[in-house]
């Protein structure tokens, strides 16, 4: 059965084009998501080792916010980073980034998803043990950021052409984070890498997805870069 985001609440802004590149979806609780392009699955692999692209502006992210935020998060069970522009990766694989002193990025683990960011959900809603609610706000970065991951070794020789900080691997390692401009906008880069390939999370403003996604896929012809599914992303785990 083939599988159409027009029939589904949650969709990535960019199903058009997904659709337009022949796409096969996946249901993911109430989203869709790409599995791979038409019939490239099994070249896809090697492709995100290369130079690949993924949309994962479905899968779930929040944000929390306020001068109780680092103590809430850390009484919750997650590691958080010590200094801003830093990012850990807890157990589970999802990704905590912290993006300054008070204010934090959280982005689920595509692979099982939404089962840390909703718990965390439903613990900030609701009061725990009748105490007050903390300073710690919470912010639906899945409705104000788009979010694509970049994968590859030629994806710090990509990034070069559209922004100005070296992405490159003594200059910006695993778990590093930039708030920066790319393709003249405002975006964070989050370096997260899957076994030995280099991925970099790249979240900007939700509006924009479409002109970013289009720069990200011009600067990537130069190298041989192409979108992928998330099967590909998810199998680079597996690449020790």
């Amino acid at each position: 059965m083939t599988l159409s985001p027009t029939n589904h609440r949650r969709r990535s802004p960019l199903y058009r084009q997904h659709q337009a590149m022949n796409a096969e979806f996946f249901q993911q609780g109430d989203a869709l998501l790409v599995d791979h392009y038409g019939a490239s699955l099994g070249t896809e692999a090697g492709q995100a080792k290369s130079l690949g692209v993924v949309d994962l502006s479905c899968v779930a992210r929040l944000g929390f916010k306020g001068p109780e935020a680092s103590g809430w998060i850390q009484e919750q069970g997650l590691v958080i980073p010590e200094l801003p522009n830093q990012a850990v990766e807890t157990a589970d694989g999802t990704w905590v980034a912290r993006l300054s002193a008070n204010e934090f990025m959280l982005l689920d683990n595509p692979a099982n998803p939404e089962l840390t960011l909703s718990a965390l959900r439903r613990r900030h809603a609701h009061a725990m043990n009748g105490e007050p609610r903390p300073q710690a706000y919470l912010l639906e970065r899945g409705d104000s950021h788009a979010c694509l991951a970049v994968t590859g070794e030629q994806a710090p020789d990509m990034f070069a052409k559209l922004c100005a900080i070296d992405l490159r691997g003594p200059h910006f390692a695993n778990g590093s984070v930039a708030q920066t401009s790319v393709a003249s906008s405002n975006a964070i880069v989050i370096r997260a890498d899957r076994g030995n390939t280099p991925v970099f999370m790249l979240l900007f403003d939700i509006s924009l997805a479409e002109y970013q996604w289009s720069c990200v896929l011009d600067a990537m012809q130069e190298f041989g870069g192409a979108p992928i599914g998330l099967t590909a992303l998810q199998a680079l785990s597996s690449d020790t």
